[in-house]
């Protein structure tokens, strides 16, 4: 059975966040990032959103190179029995280069960007500083 590979998942979220950070799909101007990965079996999708102080989040299209990334990061993490997270949320404050990552195990949904929640969820996703 896999095993929780700690320390190549730390390695992966911080290279996830530079790689980010320096994403030429933000812009250069940003206050903010949020990026949500969903990974299920046959299924990899991105959606990002950027933040700029005083505005309405804009969003974004990052690179195709973290399609591989999520997926080896999801790979990484996953338990004895096999289990790993279905959706992953990475926030990035320029200011202060916070990084902050959360995983939903349960709901691959949880933070995916529908016609029902587009007025609403790309607030709720700002990073706060």
């Amino acid at each position: 059975m896999p095993e929780f590979e700690v320390q190549r998942a730390t390695e992966l979220v911080y290279e996830i966040g530079s790689l980010l950070a320096r994403d030429p799909a933000f812009g250069e101007h940003w206050d903010g990032i949020a990026t949500v990965a969903i990974v299920e079996p046959g299924v990899m999708q991105l959606s990002a959103f950027v933040y700029e102080d005083g505005c309405r989040p804009s969003p974004a299209l990052p690179g195709e190179q973290f399609f591989g990334l999520f997926r080896e990061l999801q790979d990484s993490m996953r338990t004895e029995d096999g289990s790993s997270w279905k959706s992953a949320l990475v926030q990035i404050v320029r200011a202060t280069g916070r990084l902050t990552i959360a995983y939903e195990h349960e709901d691959a949904q949880r933070w995916k960007l529908t016609p029902a929640n587009a007025g609403t969820l790309p607030e709720q996703l700002r990073p706060v500083p």
